[in-house]
């Protein structure tokens, strides 16, 4: 299976900017979050987000929200999609809904997810997703930017999906 890492980091790269602003009174750069980083890494400050480059935020993105998103273990594309949702909700939120999706734990989750296939594997994340993002208070202001990230994302995990499926043809 060929490694998405570096194209679903440059979709992150792209769509996250390299500016730093604050969501829910945490600071972010990247689309990372010092407490996030200080779960996963141990103590992370707003310090070592403000000072944060492209390399360590792509070295970042591996080790915290790729890894313990259970991207490794995921089908192309849909690794895109779950590193996507775990940036934006946290990666342990994001494997959570995987299984809730699947009714497994652990890796059998993942494994799980696979067998559903790409279509209705990126249906059920993408409830998940969108679910939470209507309930949240800023909906009316952010709605229409949060909808569309997730349409970006869904049809670029496809794409990806569909690149593997041309390859191995």
């Amino acid at each position: 299976m060929r490694d998405t890492r570096k194209q679903s980091f440059d979709y992150a790269l792209s769509d996250e900017g390299s500016g730093l602003y604050t969501y829910r009174s945490e600071i972010r750069r990247y689309g990372i979050k010092p407490s996030v980083v200080a779960v996963h890494l141990g103590e992370c400050l707003w310090s070592d987000i403000r000072e944060l480059d492209e390399g360590a935020a792509r070295s970042l993105y591996d080790l915290v929200y790729w890894q313990h998103a259970g991207c490794l273990d995921l089908s192309r594309g849909l690794d895109y999609f779950v590193f996507d949702t775990g940036l934006v909700f946290e990666p342990a939120t994001a494997f959570r809904w995987i299984e809730q999706i699947t009714g497994e734990l652990g890796r059998r989750a993942a494994e799980a997810l696979n067998d559903l296939g790409i279509e209705a594997a990126l249906r059920g994340v993408e409830f998940y997703r969108r679910r939470r993002l209507r309930v949240d208070p800023l909906w009316p202001v952010l709605g229409v930017e949060w909808s569309n990230r997730c349409n970006r994302a869904k049809t670029r995990a496809l794409k990806m999906a569909n690149a593997k499926v041309l390859e191995t043809a």
